[in-house]
Parts: C-alpha cells; sequence; structure tokens
C-alpha cells in the first residue's frame, strides 16, 4: 500500500484448525500473541491482523 512516505505493508494473517471450534482457536491464537515475543511486537501494529477462520479466503 502507498504511503505518504513511501509503501508500507499490510499483513492479513489467517489460521484455521483442523480440529477446534473458533472459540477454542481464538483462544489459542489470544494466548500465543500475548506470549510469543515476535507476536507481540506484530499484533501491536495497526497494518496487521490475526483471524481465526472456518477456511482460507485469499
Amino acid at each position: 500500500m502507498k504511503d505518504t512516505v513511501g509503501y508500507k505493508f499490510i499483513v492479513r494473517c489467517q489460521i484455521f484448525f483442523n480440529k477446534l471450534d473458533n472459540q477454542q482457536g481464538q483462544q489459542m491464537v489470544d494466548e500465543a500473541l500475548n506470549q510469543c515475543p515476535v507476536a507481540k511486537l506484530l499484533k501491536a501494529n495497526e497494518n496487521v491482523t490475526f483471524e481465526v477462520v472456518d477456511k482460507f479466503s485469499f
């Protein structure tokens, strides 16, 4: 995406759990986002989203 200074990345993460329902999956994602050092950095960025899905939609 073009920015006033140059370009910026927009990251949309779709997460699919084969054997968990979306609520359980979201709990796992929330826990990971609060514990993983890299995820902590990413989640603070307004251009990064994490979404638990039933199927991928790219």
